[in-house]
């Protein structure tokens, strides 16, 4: 049990549920964005996540849709900006998985873009987006590199 260490080099080799409607409906993105990330898989075998972590939080930088470099605390609001500027405010906590592990719950406070759970799903880290108020949700399950 315990906290899982995401520390490494992830790739993002699984999708799972309805990306389309996640980005359309939930992030709300254009005609043109869609297509264009429909066109590329949504990332699959393409999107990376390198995360160092340590016991106060981690540091993740992804590598799509441009290299961006966050870091979540454990236990505090961080405020995080995309590309365009544009921020939003997730809390990170850990949670219990009923299963006796760990999963790092990532809830955005402002309502502005989704909440997550990062998990160990086996060997595979799982990443969950989901919009509640929505109904909306989808997987990217990742490799280690």
């Amino acid at each position: 049990g315990g906290r899982p260490d995401f520390s490494g080099l992830w790739l993002n080799t699984e999708i799972e549920g309805d990306a389309e409607a996640f980005f359309a409906d939930g992030l709300q993105l254009g005609w043109v964005q869609r297509k264009a990330m429909a066109a590329a898989a949504y990332g699959k075998n393409k999107l990376t996540h390198t995360i160092a972590q340590d016991e106060a939080g981690l540091t993740l930088t992804m590598s799509l849709p441009s290299v961006q470099t966050y870091r979540q605390v454990f236990g505090q609001t961080c405020e995080t900006a995309d590309k365009n500027g544009d921020t939003s405010r997730i809390r990170y906590e850990w949670a219990a998985d009923g299963r006796g592990g760990q999963v790092l719950q990532g809830e955005c406070v402002d309502g502005k873009t989704f909440d997550l759970t990062r998990s160990m799903v086996g060997d595979k880290m799982c990443v969950e987006l989901s919009f509640p108020r929505k109904g909306l949700s989808m997987k990217r399950l990742f490799t280690r590199q």
